[in-house]
């Protein structure tokens, strides 16, 4: 199969449309309506949110230069085996069945480095900004000890 570059777009979020019919798993349309909250969307492992993921547009789809899913998922693996970041969790933050798997603009670490630090992450994922949880969400309380919640996000 080959995934077509043909952006489309809606009011709420961007996508690429592959030039196949992808259907969610059962298990990611579980773990999302499982998981989603008002305040915080669904959170995703890594694992949960790339395994069988090949939908461009679910993640860092405002890169005109998309670096490919296995490419991002091994820049957030290097992210992770860092030794002062323990986790990190896809937020999706669009659930319409419209699409060819959930759609996520940011991704949670907890972690003990410097939000500094998380500036570098942000410029190797390529993504937009450094963020802090909302303070309604529950995802600062993911924290481990003596950490924090940093979030980079995509526009």
């Amino acid at each position: 199969f080959t995934i077509s570059p043909s952006p489309t777009r809606s009011s709420r979020s961007r996508r690429w449309r592959g030039s196949i019919d992808v259907a969610w798993p059962p298990h990611i349309d579980q773990i999302v309506s499982e998981r989603w909250t008002q305040h915080a969307g669904a959170l995703l492992t890594l694992e949960e949110f790339f395994d069988g993921n090949v939908d461009l547009g679910s993640i860092c789809c405002n890169l005109i230069n998309h670096p490919g899913l296995d490419v991002v998922r091994q820049r957030l693996e290097a992210i992770v085996a860092r030794p002062d970041v323990s986790s990190a969790w896809v937020e999706v933050v669009d659930t319409d069945r419209d699409l060819d798997w959930p759609f996520s603009d940011r991704v949670w670490f907890s972690t003990s480095a410097a939000k500094s630090e998380a500036e570098i992450w942000r410029d190797q994922l390529e993504a937009d900004e450094v963020i802090d949880p909302d303070p309604q969400s529950d995802v600062g309380e993911r924290a481990g000890p003596g950490e924090q919640i940093i979030g980079v996000w995509w526009d």
